[in-house]
């Protein structure tokens, strides 16, 4: 009988034990540094190795006069070891990046400045990028859309190029700004995978605006201390739906923990928010939902037979009884 109390014990101890070994942030630390691939630099350079430009997207702000120009810039950075020449050309805005089809194309307002078209980048180092738009007369008020495409000059690696949007707000009639946050979200258990997390923005308005996404990790024991593991940032034009998906940077990160997730937005009154989710989630590989529950029908079985045992010797005392009082 004091065996299959201990044996039960046993079995609550390591079940508790295992849970426990999940709960540590450590255990879903950052893969190891060590297993990244450093670039070759034996190599020819390519833009997206070396070059990386300040902003995804340009924001020429409200412009509330037609018929003059316009001024703003952004920084080409090398993180590359030797100079490099990037060559930047005018294009269009991409209809799949804007997402919705109301999107206004201004590619022929925007002009370089000084008609410059090639950019020399120091190693290690910055350089400017100024770009001029004119503003017509009589411009309808909403958010109108460019883009500066990025290459290597003699580059003929036509995946090897990066772009940089451009949004102008006109301030005329018709602005509307307006917006409103649809969730931030986070599923609060998950077996395996990832952790459902992201949010959802809604621009209700006539005007884009750009929204930033940060999802943050910590310790789920009493400490403040949040690790940065996603950053991103997307244009929400007039008329659109978007979406940042938290998932991908959950994904086979085990054990019990907080997560911060933060998303600005516009509301419906046209002024910048932030919203804000901590939450304590879950996530426990699918192989320790076996472990566990082979631990729990065990230890069931366990007490099962315990009680079995307990019964069957009780009914023996009972059996005898009536042999004790015959021999009286």
């Amino acid at each position: 009988m004091k065996k299959g109390k201990n044996i039960a014990l046993t079995a609550v101890l390591t079940f508790a034990g295992f849970i426990m070994a999940f709960s540590s942030v450590d255990a879903f630390a950052e893969e190891n540094s060590d297993t990244l691939i450093a670039p070759n630099l034996g190599s020819a350079k390519t833009l997206k190795e070396c070059v990386a430009p300040d902003v995804k997207v340009l924001d020429f702000g409200e412009l509330a006069e037609g018929g003059r120009s316009y001024t703003q810039s952004f920084l080409l950075n090398n993180q590359c070891d030797s100079a490099l020449t990037v060559v930047a050309n005018v294009q269009a805005y991409d209809e799949n990046d804007a997402i919705s089809n109301d999107y206004k194309i201004a590619d022929e307002w925007l002009t370089f400045v000084g008609g410059r078209t090639e950019y020399e980048v120091p190693a290690g180092g910055d350089t400017v990028v100024k770009l001029r738009v004119f503003l017509p007369n009589s411009v309808k008020g909403a958010s109108y859309y460019a883009a500066v495409g990025l290459k290597l000059k003699d580059s003929n690696n036509t995946e090897d190029q990066e772009v940089v949007s451009v949004r102008m707000d006109v301030l005329s009639d018709g602005f509307v700004r307006n917006g409103n946050l649809v969730s931030n979200y986070a599923q609060a258990l998950a077996f395996g995978g990832s952790i459902k997390a992201g949010a959802k923005l809604k621009n209700t308005g006539t005007t884009g605006f750009l929204s930033k996404y940060t999802l943050k990790r910590g310790s789920v024991f009493g400490s403040n201390d949040f690790e940065t593991v996603a950053e991103d940032s997307k244009e929400v034009p007039a008329g659109a739906d978007v979406e940042f998906y938290g998932a991908n940077y959950t994904e086979n990160q085990f054990g019990i923990y907080k997560i911060q997730q933060t998303v600005s937005y516009v509301n419906g009154d046209g002024e910048a928010m932030e919203s804000t989710l901590e939450q304590t989630v879950i996530n426990l590989p699918l192989v320790a939902i076996f472990i566990a529950g082979g631990a729990l029908v065990a230890l069931i079985s366990l007490i099962i037979v315990v009680k079995i045992m307990k019964h069957r010797k009780a009914e023996e005392k009972e059996a005898e009884k009536p042999k004790a009082e015959d021999e009286l």
